[in-house]
């Protein structure tokens, strides 16, 4: 089963100077914070209540919305069962027969409420296609719950935005999240390494993604690298490795990774070249592993 993720998303200020509405709104988004964290799905539902007939335009509520639809679906289910599960508490019972039976719970998720949760923030982002928490909450549920096509239409909608705004995203409180673009590719790096060890392929479209939007990205130029060396295609690394060197020619674990490359090739005087490039390093751990390495190739 997915992992059951309750998704908290920040209350973002509407452009208002007046201090009593500030304080409502922070008020609202406490009880609601409140109230999420303790699962308690009719204090969640009775706090959006009353926010919405307060303040029905405030763009928090699409997060809000959001956040109780997932909460609702959440269900337990009770399972009887002639075998007992592993590490979970059970009620056992024998029938006429003296065979014992075991009743448990287990908690299940309703993809219609999920659906609904996914829905309702695509609907704010139709109104505010600036607010990166709304963004990450719906890859976050797509990618748990729905199919890799999907995920990866979501991950190219939210990358053609950051062309767009030129990554000027909003956050909570209306506050604007500094250095967008880090943000987004820290998130995106989160994603890749979520799925590098189960699923090459799919990391790898990951990285395809991003890169169709930048190209010149030195991290996901070094994950393709990387997907293309665990996969066997060695002339593949080489080539990505040599584009992020072209790109940043100081940073010596790319050296390091070129001469190892080309060593596994059997180009010993290219490995030489780069490892002799390596050594030139300020770093004294590749430091070192250039001195030892150009002294093994030069016997």
């Amino acid at each position: 089963m997915k992992n059951i993720k309750t998704l908290l998303f920040a209350a973002a200020m509407l452009l208002s100077s007046t201090v009593t509405f500030s304080q409502t709104r922070e008020t609202f988004y406490n009880h609601f914070k409140t109230a999420v964290q303790a699962q308690d799905t009719l204090a969640v539902r009775n706090v959006i209540n009353d926010w919405e007939k307060e303040l029905p335009q405030d763009p928090e509520l699409y997060a809000a919305y959001s956040n109780l639809y997932l909460l609702k679906s959440i269900k337990e289910v009770v399972i009887i069962s002639d075998e007992a599960p592993q590490d979970q508490e059970v009620f056992v019972m024998k029938d006429s027969t003296g065979k014992e039976h075991y009743m448990y719970s287990k908690l299940d998720i309703d993809m219609q409420w999920i659906q609904r949760s996914v829905d309702i923030l695509s609907k704010g982002l139709e109104k505010y296609p600036d607010r990166l928490d709304f963004w990450f909450g719906k890859a976050y549920l797509i990618m748990d719950y729905y199919e890799e096509n999907d995920f990866i239409q979501v991950l190219s909608d939210l990358l053609k935005r950051s062309t767009i705004n030129k990554n000027n995203w909003l956050w909570t409180l209306d506050e604007k999240v500094e250095d967008g673009q880090a943000v987004l590719f820290d998130t995106f790096q989160g994603y890749f390494s979520g799925v590098f060890e189960q699923d090459l392929n799919f990391a790898g479209r990951i990285v395809d993604e991003v890169l169709k939007y930048y190209p010149n990205s030195v991290v996901f130029l070094n994950d393709k690298a990387v997907i293309a060396y665990n996969a066997g295609d060695i002339d593949g690394a080489l080539e990505n490795f040599l584009k992020v060197h072209k790109i940043d020619p100081e940073d010596p674990v790319v050296i390091n990774n070129i001469a190892y490359t080309y060593q596994l090739k059997m180009d010993n005087a290219k490995a030489l070249e780069y490892y002799k490039l390596l050594s030139k390093t300020t770093d004294p751990e590749y430091k070192k592993i250039a001195e030892k390495a150009i002294k093994e190739l030069s016997e």
